[in-house]
């Protein structure tokens, strides 16, 4: 598992899909089975293979609750993001926050809620989105650039 996550790491996508793979099939019933659909779910998204990579992150999602399982939502919304469906985007991040204890994921995933809103032209939901990442999330990576948001839309 660790050599797929280390593959996956230096953008040895396939070979990394392919170690996670091998893995689950011999460790499918292991506790540490959602980190290898997680890194299937990666190797795939980065190969842009997103509603395959989709579909590795929900097995995450229905298999764990904690910080993995966290990111794998954040990583849908992101594949949604990328395929321009903002609505799908800005639902499945807005998960993350509410789901999950997982302040490194629930974060990005408010700012980018808000920037999914504001692709759908939704300025006053883009702005709760940011305002709710400063008042939860002050200290995170995020915080400024959700006040710079809130600032631009406010002009």
């Amino acid at each position: 598992l660790r050599l797929g996550e280390e593959q996956n790491q230096g953008g040895e996508y396939e070979p990394g899909q392919e170690t996670c793979t091998r893995w689950l099939k011999e460790y499918g019933n292991d506790a540490m089975a959602p980190r290898a659909n997680f890194g299937i779910g990666w190797a795939l998204e980065n190969r842009g293979k997103l509603a395959a990579a989709r579909a590795a992150y929900a097995k995450v999602v229905a298999a764990d609750n904690g910080p993995t399982a966290a990111r794998a939502q954040f990583q849908i919304g992101e594949t949604w993001f990328a395929e321009k469906d903002f609505a799908a985007a800005a639902r499945e991040l807005l998960k993350v926050d509410i789901l999950y204890a997982a302040p490194q994921w629930a974060a990005p995933a408010l700012y980018d809620a808000g920037r999914a809103f504001e692709q759908l032209h939704e300025p006053e939901r883009a702005a709760q989105q940011y305002q709710a990442c400063l008042a939860k999330y002050k200290d995170s990576d995020v915080a400024g650039l959700a006040r710079k948001r809130l600032e631009a839309l406010a002009r």
